[in-house]
């Protein structure tokens, strides 16, 4: 353990454990006609990952967590109001993981190689043909 009280282990094994400090996990409920809660908790960080789980059905809608602010809470949003409430568990994981190493459903598309840099010409080594200006065809004279 080190002078400001972190333990660091490879493999840790317990029955039961109890997290004292800042509350990491917790319930909400999202009532009828609303489409987001913040739920107020100091133990939300930058790169807290925040797991939730809904107690009910939520009615074919999709759900995110829309803003996480350090210190103070984040929101759990729904894609549209609800007509009944929907109560959910919540849980707050603290990581150093900063979502560099991000793993994707597809490769994601290789941009397109750049067009290669054109070759000067040199003189007389060149395969287009020489175009050489017109000559005039009239005959016409004036007269004074």
């Amino acid at each position: 353990m080190d002078e400001e009280g972190k333990l660091t282990v490879t493999e840790l094994e317990v029955e039961s454990i109890k997290v004292a400090g800042d509350k990491t996990v917790g319930r909400g409920r999202i009532v009828a006609g609303d489409s987001a809660i913040t739920i107020n908790t100091a133990a939300v960080t930058a790169n807290s990952k925040v797991f939730v789980s809904f107690l009910n059905e939520i009615q074919g809608r999709s759900w995110y967590i829309s803003e996480k602010t350090e210190g103070q809470h984040f929101t759990v949003k729904i894609s549209a109001n609800l007509v009944g409430d929907v109560d959910f568990d919540w849980w707050i994981v603290d990581t150093d993981d900063t979502g560099a190493d991000i793993q994707y459903s597809s490769q994601p598309p290789t941009p397109p190689a750049p067009d290669p840099e054109p070759i000067p010409d040199v003189a007389g080594t060149s395969t287009d043909p020489i175009i050489e200006p017109e000559s005039p065809t009239s005959t016409a004279s004036t007269t004074p």
